[in-house]
């Protein structure tokens, strides 16, 4: 059996996709699968993944499109490892990624989920942006934003099914790390071992955007929630100023509109403080809050 399955979901991607499978192939880790499963494609993309003579790929083709988390949730039960690392089609895994992953979870098993730093990049590979995640912040970071990109994860298997795997909605991929995060250890690489592209395509980003945002929206409520109890709730301008969107509040005539909203994250924080969870460490907390 190998050590981890790389599963990657592919729907109509022709553009980017050998650039992300050939990342794949070239890790300097080679104890892997390669889970491709095809959701469907009209375009090229069957006949590229087919190009490749690499015994460690294997084709899954969807009889009919699935969408995203039904096929992702297909591929974590049909993995024959232990360990899943996540893959989207028009991204780039730089050589070590794996590696660098495998090696923390194997000398870390009480974490169950390990993200890393990111590249964006537009769809012609120009940097437009450098994520390089504090894991001290991590656990706070969360309750108001998805700090993590999706096809940088590397996870175990198990603990994924146990949680029902992924939700079949825009924001799936938070909702399953928020579940994650209240039960189990996770962490974050800070080096740069993906590069995230950002095109017309890409999901997060352009397709069904307001639909996503707004479902971004409800699981940061539902994380507010999960500390500060099922009833809590705050103005959606003192929500958005803690997710870094200062404009809505700033609109606001008076200055006590500003001072009771830093007052609130202050409550919020007492909150997270107060609540037992592996995840915990007061001094980063803190230091994430401010």
């Amino acid at each position: 059996m190998p050590k981890v399955t790389v599963l990657m979901p592919v729907y109509n991607a022709e553009k980017y996709l050998a650039e992300a499978i050939e990342s794949i192939l070239e890790q300097t880790f080679t104890d892997f699968d390669f889970l491709i499963i095809d959701d469907g494609s009209t375009d090229r993309s069957v006949e590229i993944i087919n190009s490749y003579a690499d015994n460690r790929i294997t084709l899954i083709r969807n009889e009919q499109n699935m969408g995203i988390s039904n096929t992702l949730n297909k591929g974590v039960l049909l993995a024959d490892s232990d360990i899943i690392a996540r893959m989207d089609a028009d991204d780039i895994s730089l050589p070590e990624r794996l590696i660098k992953q495998y090696t923390y979870l194997r000398d870390n098993p009480d974490c169950v989920l390990v993200s890393t730093g990111a590249e964006t990049i537009s769809g012609n590979g120009e940097i437009l942006e450098i994520f390089e995640p504090n894991d001290d912040f991590l656990y706070y970071m969360m309750t108001f934003h998805c700090w993590i990109y999706h096809p940088s994860v590397m996870y175990r298997r198990k603990e994924i099914i146990d949680l029902d795997m992924y939700p079949n909605t825009r924001s799936q991929d938070y909702k399953l790390w928020s579940k994650i995060i209240r039960k189990h250890k996770i962490n974050a690489i800070p080096d740069i071992l993906i590069k995230y592209r950002i095109t017309s395509q890409s999901v997060s980003n352009y397709v069904y955007k307001e639909e996503s945002m707004e479902e971004e929206l409800r699981q940061v409520r539902s994380n507010l929630q999960y500390f500060c109890g099922d009833s809590y709730t705050i103005p959606d301008d003192w929500l958005e100023a803690y997710r870094n969107n200062y404009t809505p509040l700033t609109k606001q005539p008076e200055i006590t509109q500003m001072v009771d909203c830093i007052r609130e994250l202050d409550h919020i924080t007492e909150h997270v403080l107060a609540k037992k969870n592996v995840n915990k460490d007061e001094k980063s907390i803190l230091s994430a809050a401010k």
